[in-house]
């Protein structure tokens, strides 16, 4: 009887056995993976910590690059403006000499002919002329008065004249040339419309202050432009009640040191009207003819949030296939390992790939960002340098009227013409060929290995395209059109910068000669 209760035991005790094996096992297995899990998360949020930061550090360097060159970019073009409307002024002046002369000696002439000459013609609109006696002196002529209330002339009214011619006469003298407020207004009015382009970047806000230096000895800055705010021309930003902006602290000691860049806590304006503070990286450089502030500035934690965000969804899949593989592991633990490793590298190069991606597409054209430009500028010249390559052709390319589109169609339209250009550019594009968005309506198309001898007939073509096509926007038609500048590089030259140079005078001969034309610069 003994033996037999034995024997029916035995059964009992393996099943309980094997069940106690299987019990112990999986609680082993699921406390293994569990362990996976915990240690997988933490590294992926570790791992997140540092790519998010490093992501952060290129951004906000990459932001301040492009805020610092666009600046320079602005003084350079005012800069260039000056020099351009000085040499087409002075030649306007100094070529009317012979015909003022020829007024002057003829037979019965008097202040009213001279007068009605220059009144008469349109291309002298811009020119401003006095008329007085040789003799007396007496001022007999002075429509845009000049003179004020001094009836003879006096040679310290030369100084009201930018550019100065005096003919002189039997009986008569003529002084005329453009004088320094109409040049200024004309400067002022080309630069308006170029800081149009420079507006609505996200968390960035370029302007320029007129710094200037009182007789009580304070520093005086007041507002010029902001195409953000057009607001607060006038403003003077010394008073108490300009607020705490980015403009507050932008332009201190710039008198002294001729450049300033900090970072500061200032106010930002939100999309709904009300005001944050954020830390912001400021930078402002001085133009000295006109006592220029130029100044540019972006929220660091603007950047710092698109970083986050772009990394969310890395983060969301990442821990997606980290509970798959965490299961898996369950099954087989050393494939887990391998499958940890490999979503390691897949997370790590799709963070890259969207970082690449943000550095070098501009978001609202899918052109090349300026930063990236600089890139593929920089490593043409080189290889130009070096003789590896021929120079590609490079065309500036410019909207004309940009203004105008904005103010009549909305600034949605005005992207949309900025979409429809870099759309048209992009089916010309051959291989390596690239199209870069340098700044609001100014765009670098890189061409390689275009002959000089095909180089008018591509860019013709290219802009007669974007002429060709117009655009219908919300139930509105209307044509844009661009003017185009094109240069190669020379031997001689430094860098890129020296070949942009070119591209821009050739871009300014276009607009003089009417806009909607291409030229090549020699």
């Amino acid at each position: 009887m003994e033996k037999e209760e034995i024997k029916e035991k035995k059964p009992v005790d393996q099943k309980r056995q094997i069940k106690r094996v299987m019990i112990l096992s999986g609680l082993i297995i699921g406390a293994t993976a569990l362990m996976f899990v915990g240690s997988y998360l933490r590294t992926v949020q570790r791992m997140q910590e540092i790519y998010t930061n490093r992501a952060f550090q290129d951004a906000v360097e990459l932001r301040r690059v492009h805020v610092e060159e666009t600046v320079s970019n602005l003084i350079t073009e005012i800069d260039q403006m000056r020099e351009l409307r000085l040499r087409d002024e002075t030649s306007l002046v100094k070529g009317l000499a012979p015909a003022v002369e020829a007024k002057l000696a003829g037979a019965g002439a008097n202040a009213a002919q001279i007068k009605s000459y220059f009144a008469g013609d349109p291309s002298l609109s811009s020119l401003t002329s006095i008329i007085y006696e040789e003799s007396s002196g007496k001022i007999l002529a002075d429509e845009r008065g000049i003179a004020g209330e001094t009836a003879v002339w006096s040679d310290d009214l030369e100084q009201a004249f930018m550019i100065m011619e005096r003919v002189k006469g039997d009986k008569l003298t003529v002084v005329y040339g453009i004088t320094n407020s109409s040049f200024d207004k004309e400067i002022t009015s080309i630069l308006t419309e170029r800081m149009e382009a420079y507006s609505g970047e996200e968390s960035t806000l370029y302007w320029i202050d007129r710094v200037t230096t009182l007789d009580n000895g304070k520093v005086s800055t007041v507002r010029v432009f902001d195409p953000d705010h057009p607001n607060r021309v006038g403003m003077n930003v010394n008073d108490a009640g300009a607020g705490a902006g980015p403009w507050r602290f932008a332009s201190e000691g710039i008198l002294e040191t001729g450049s300033v860049d900090h970072t500061d806590d200032a106010e930002w304006e939100t999309e709904s009207g009300g005001k944050v503070t954020a830390q912001t990286y400021t930078c402002a450089k001085y133009y000295e003819p006109y006592h220029w502030a130029v100044c540019g500035a972006f929220r660091i934690d603007a950047i710092g949030l698109k970083t986050v965000q772009s990394q969310e969804a890395s983060r969301k899949e990442t821990i997606r296939v980290g509970v798959q593989m965490a299961l898996f592991f369950a099954v087989v633990l050393a494939v887990a390992i391998l499958l940890i490793l490999r979503n390691s590298a897949r997370y790590f190069n799709i963070r890259q790939s969207r970082l690449k991606d943000q550095v070098e597409r501009d978001a609202l054209t899918s052109a090349n960002t300026r930063a990236y430009g600089i890139q593929i500028l920089t490593d043409a010249f080189k290889r130009f340098e070096n003789d590896r390559d021929d120079s590609p052709a490079l065309m500036v390319l410019d909207v004309d009227k940009f203004k105008n589109i904005n103010d009549t169609y909305g600034h949605d339209a005005g992207d949309e013409a900025l979409k429809h250009i870099v759309r048209t550019a992009m089916r010309m594009r051959r291989g390596r060929d690239c199209i870069i968005r340098w700044g609001g309506d100014e765009f670098i198309a890189v061409f390689y290995k275009l002959e000089r001898a095909r180089c008018e007939t591509i860019a013709n073509k290219l802009r007669k395209l974007v002429a060709d096509n117009h655009i219908f926007y919300e139930g509105q038609e209307f044509q844009v059109t661009i003017s185009v500048g094109v240069t190669f590089f020379k031997f001689g030259d430094k860098d890129y910068n020296d070949a942009l140079k070119r591209a821009d005078e050739a871009l300014y001969a276009s607009k003089e000669q009417g806009r909607n034309r291409i030229c090549i610069a020699e």
